[in-house]
């Protein structure tokens, strides 16, 4: 038990000090996570290795992500929102094109027809996360080209969850692709989750309320986690992957106040993000293995072709069929990677429906993408044009406006450019010297410059 301690601390300890290095160089905190678990693990130093006692907190941090992406990204309203406009037809195309290539290439490479569309599910999504946080480094989140890139990730994500959840839950029940199946474990999904939602918005914010009053601290975080690893076992019990337990506990939650938001952020997002989770990246490159060298170079290729450079092509064509302005920079975009594709990866991993070398070959160009996107991504928003005033209306969800107005406060918005009129001034005066084109308000202050009121243009009227 003292080494598994020891491992657990070493973890922990060489996670957060490698994302302080990739902030410090701009990169997400995940590539530091990822490149701790890779030094210290089997693949390089051999100082720490994936024991059983560590894949708890791995498997925790798994659950965390995934309820964060369930909370944070899963905007089933915001995607309802938008369908049947360009914007989406454009995401669907930049998903299930590279998939179906996906799909072909595996299957012509040996991979049987499930195993193939588990892994092209994958292969195709974008991390709306990272692409997130770059945008947030880069100061456009809240350009108009950042919404659009946001929308446009966030659906081929959104996608991307839900093929590839559907394919995990026919290997959790050994089930063989039938008509009868392809019904059956969607309508188990869609069951889980009505029953979910209604003890969610029910009986949890009744809960929440409760544990408010009381004095104990944490409560609501704690509850909230127990909650959450609740919703797991359930999903395991019902025959589904623990994993869509956490991602539909995260959807659940997500429509409720915003005051509920804030608390969630506070509380469950600083110990996810602050150990779980970072554990869980680390945990991921414990099981990088360099032996994914040894495949085939035809495989590795191709591999490389599908998940890079036919996602880039097929977004730049996607757009322009679509008649989108900012082609290179969604493309750009649509190449993020990590976060729950990772998550993913590692759940077929030990699922045994990849193997090691295929897991290391895709943590091996995650790293790539990671590195080179954001560059990528700054290049092409410089020699972008902006959006119109149409795409950025078909653009627009509730997920992206929670997320670009976090921390903004109203001081950040208010106008410092305010004319000032004193108040003996008369209106004859105002209007030959105080009118200004688009102006309707202006403050009036006395003889000492103290605010006193406002006059606006209707009221002079």
């Amino acid at each position: 038990m003292a080494e598994e301690i020891l491992f657990l601390a070493v973890l922990i300890i060489g996670a957060k000090l490698l994302e302080e290095v990739s902030s410090r160089i701009n990169q997400p905190p995940l590539l530091g996570h990822m490149l701790a678990g890779i030094v210290l693990g089997p693949a390089v130093l051999s100082i720490v290795y994936p024991v059983s006692e560590l894949r708890l907190f791995i498997e925790i941090g798994i659950f965390l992500m995934f309820f964060f992406a369930g909370f944070e990204e899963l905007d089933i309203p915001g995607l309802v929102s938008i369908m049947r406009k360009r914007l989406f037809y454009a995401s669907l195309a930049t998903y299930f094109i590279p998939f179906a290539l996906s799909q072909i290439f595996l299957m012509l490479s040996g991979f049987d027809a499930l195993r193939a569309f588990a892994l092209s599910s994958i292969i195709s999504m974008s991390s709306l996360g990272v692409v997130t946080l770059t945008l947030m480094r880069l100061g456009r989140l809240r350009d108009p080209i950042g919404l659009e890139i946001f929308s446009i990730v966030a659906i081929t994500e959104f996608i991307g969850i839900i093929l590839a959840s559907i394919s995990l839950e026919f290997f959790t029940e050994a089930e063989a692709i039938t008509l009868q199946n392809l019904t059956l474990i969607p309508l188990k999904i869609i069951a889980f989750f009505t029953i979910g939602t209604l003890i969610g918005l029910r009986f949890l914010p009744k809960l929440f309320r409760l544990a408010k009053k009381l004095r104990v601290s944490g409560i609501i975080y704690g509850i909230l986690l127990g909650a959450l690893l609740l919703f797991v076992y359930a999903a395991e019990i019902s025959g589904l992957h623990g994993t869509m337990g956490a991602l539909l506990f995260g959807a659940v939650l997500s429509p409720l106040s915003g005051e509920f938001h804030i608390e969630v952020v506070r509380g469950l997002r600083g110990i996810a993000y602050g150990v779980f989770i970072p554990i869980f990246f680390a945990g991921l490159g414990l099981y990088f293995d360099v032996n994914f060298l040894s495949l085939p170079a035809y495989f590795i290729l191709g591999f490389l072709l599908i998940m890079i450079f036919s996602r880039f092509l097929m977004g730049y064509v996607a757009s322009k069929i679509a008649n989108l302005k900012a082609r290179s920079a969604l493309s750009a975009g649509i190449l993020s990677k990590g976060g729950v594709d990772l998550a993913f990866m590692l759940s077929l991993l030990e699922a045994d429906i990849i193997s090691k070398d295929i897991f290391g070959l895709y943590v091996f160009f995650t790293v790539i993408v990671i590195i080179a996107s954001p560059i990528i991504l700054q290049k092409t928003l410089e020699m972008s044009s902006p959006p119109t005033e149409r795409e950025l209306e078909e653009a627009i969800t509730p997920t992206y406006i929670r997320i670009a107005l976090t921390d903004v406060k109203a001081g950040d918005v208010m106008s410092t450019d305010i004319p000032i009129v004193p108040e003996h001034m008369t209106i004859e005066e105002f209007l030959q010297h105080h009118i200004e084109k688009g102006r309707r308000n202006y403050i009036v202050v006395d003889g000492e410059g103290q605010l006193i009121g406002s006059i606006s243009i209707e009221r002079v009227k």
